[in-house]
C-alpha cells in the first residue's frame, strides 16, 4: 500500500531586517520565521494598505504604501531619516505623469525586493549626502525637457501604455508638474545645498522664459497649472537670493 503524504510548501521571501552589528539589510526568510532582526515582511493583501515601521537605533521611519489587485496598483515607501524626508531622484520618474513623486520610493507593484533595495540605498545616501549628485542629474534632465518638441509619457509607473505630449504648451505643463513636485520635495527634505539651489534657480529661470515665449489661451483651464508652478517658483527664488533675477525676468530688463 502506497501512502501519499502531501508536503507543505514553505514560501521564502526577501525581508527587511536590522541588527546593531549589520545595520539595515535584506535577508531571505521563510513564512514561519519571525527572528528578532525582522523589520518588515512583504505581503500581498488586496486593496490599499499602509504600514509604518520605526528603527529607533537609526532614527529611521518608513511608511509602506501598497495597492494590489485593483486598477492603478502601486508599491512605494516614504522614508524619513533623522526626521528629514529622503528623496528619490530616479530619472525614470521624469517620464511618468501620475503617482511618481521624488518624495516617494516607487517600484513596480509587487516587487518588494526592489523596494527594499531602494530603501537601503536611499538611507545610505542620506547619511553621506550623496543626494547632491543624483539631484543635480535629475534637475538637469528636467531642464532639458523644456527644449523638447514632444515627449513620450507613461500614465503611471505600473502600466505600459504611453502617450505623446506635443507642442510647447503641453511640454510646459508636464515640466511644470515635475517642477512643483521637485520644489515641494526639496522643501520637505530641508535640502539647502548651495549647488543644488543654484541648479534649481537656473531651472526656474528657464521655465519662466519658456512661459513668456508662449501665446497662452487663458480660456484653457490648464493654464491654471502654469500659474501654480509660477507661484512655487516665485516663493523658491525669493527665499534663495533669486529676487532680482525673478524681477528682471518679469520686467524684461536688467535690474
Amino acid at each position: 500500500m502506497v501512502c501519499n503524504i502531501k508536503k507543505e510548501t514553505i514560501a521564502y521571501m526577501d525581508c527587511l531586517c536590522y541588527t546593531h552589528e549589520k545595520g539595515l539589510f535584506v535577508q531571505r526568510l521563510n513564512q514561519n520565521e519571525n527572528p528578532e532582526e525582522l523589520v518588515y515582511r512583504p505581503h500581498s493583501k488586496y486593496g490599499r494598505n499602509t504600514d509604518k515601521v520605526v528603527v529607533p537605533d537609526l532614527n529611521l521611519e518608513i511608511e509602506f504604501q501598497s495597492k494590489f489587485g485593483c486598477s492603478l496598483s502601486y508599491l512605494r515607501a516614504i522614508i524619513k531619516s533623522n526626521s528629514r524626508l529622503v528623496l528619490d531622484f530616479d530619472l525614470i520618474k521624469l517620464n511618468v505623469l501620475n503617482y511618481c513623486s521624488v518624495k516617494t520610493h516607487d517600484v513596480l507593484a509587487g516587487d518588494w525586493s526592489a523596494l527594499f533595495e531602494k530603501i537601503l540605498s536611499g538611507y545610505k545616501r542620506s547619511l553621506v549626502k550623496e543626494f547632491t549628485t543624483t539631484s543635480i542629474a535629475y534637475i538637469k534632465e528636467l531642464d532639458a525637457l523644456l527644449d523638447k518638441d514632444e515627449l513620450t509619457i507613461k500614465g503611471d509607473l505600473y502600466r505600459q501604455h504611453e502617450s505623446c505630449w506635443k507642442g510647447c504648451f503641453e511640454i510646459a505643463l508636464f515640466a511644470g508638474n515635475k517642477i512643483r513636485d521637485l520644489l515641494s520635495g526639496l522643501d520637505e527634505a530641508g535640502i539647502k545645498d548651495v549647488t543644488v539651489v543654484e541648479f534649481m534657480l537656473n531651472l526656474c529661470k528657464d521655465y519662466i522664459i519658456k512661459i513668456k515665449n508662449l501665446s497662452l489661451d487663458y480660456n484653457d483651464s490648464r493654464v491654471s497649472q502654469v500659474s501654480e508652478t509660477l507661484l512655487q517658483i516665485h516663493k523658491f527664488m525669493f527665499e534663495n537670493e533669486g529676487k532680482v533675477d525673478y524681477l528682471s525676468l518679469l520686467l524684461d530688463k536688467e535690474v
